[in-house]
């Protein structure tokens, strides 16, 4: 299925750009915290959980399935999917080696890569789920948030079988928690618009609670299902 793109495509040159500041970014926090929820711009492992959690519950259950999670860090989503009881082979990529490495380390079974989805024109199904975690939370200088988030949620949908799960933080925010300028919020009624023009099976969830801040997750599937009677 095509899809019309009305957004102007965010040239690789700024990607790259953007790609070094991250890099250098994180990697100075993983010098600094070392293998600490701190080190992925947590402030405490708590919140952490209740993302992975919000997502494990968009996931498929009673079935065995594939799931890479792009923006994986240490792959801690691994343990979640543990003690949520999910069948699931687990794979991660990053672009930041340092992460990466530290991965491999604590997963030796699973497999994860370096590698940025818009950087290369590899268009093999990396698993059935795909899942991205606070990867779109970064404000950029170089290029619109927007057009950016748009083009990786493309990507990432084709790059999934069955499904994508994305979060962002919403501009619907948290009256006690100050607006910072390092991050981008985003309109959750736009982007589910967006994912519209995906696919008609989207889901918006909206309703977790702040972690610290409020956030939305979008589950977009390529097929739907159907409603299972209790």
């Amino acid at each position: 299925m095509s899809i019309k793109v009305t957004d102007t495509p965010v040239q690789t040159q700024a990607i790259r750009a953007s790609d070094q500041q991250l890099l250098a970014r994180y990697s100075g926090r993983f010098e600094s915290f070392g293998y600490d929820p701190k080190t992925l711009g947590w402030d405490t492992q708590d919140h952490q959980q209740i993302r992975f959690a919000s997502v494990c519950r968009a996931l498929p259950s009673g079935q065995p399935f594939t799931l890479c999670d792009i923006g994986c860090g240490f792959g801690d989503f691994r343990y979640a999917l543990d003690r949520c009881g999910l069948d699931v082979v687990y794979s991660g990529i990053d672009i930041n080696p340092d992460l990466v490495g530290e991965a491999k380390k604590r997963h030796p079974r699973c497999g994860f890569q370096v590698r940025n989805i818009l950087l290369d024109d590899d268009d093999t199904p990396l698993a059935d789920w795909v899942c991205a975690m606070g990867v779109l939370n970064f404000r950029f200088s170089d290029f619109d948030n927007e057009s950016f988030a748009r083009q990786f949620i493309r990507r990432a949908f084709s790059l999934a079988k069955q499904g994508l799960v994305v979060d962002m933080l919403s501009d619907q925010m948290c009256r006690d928690y100050p607006k910072e300028d390092f991050v981008y919020y985003y309109s959750p009624i736009k982007m589910l618009e967006f994912a519209l023009q995906l696919t008609p099976h989207v889901q918006l969830v909206h309703d977790y609670a702040a972690i610290p801040q409020r956030e939305f997750q979008l589950v977009l599937k390529h097929d739907a299902e159907l409603p299972q009677w209790r």
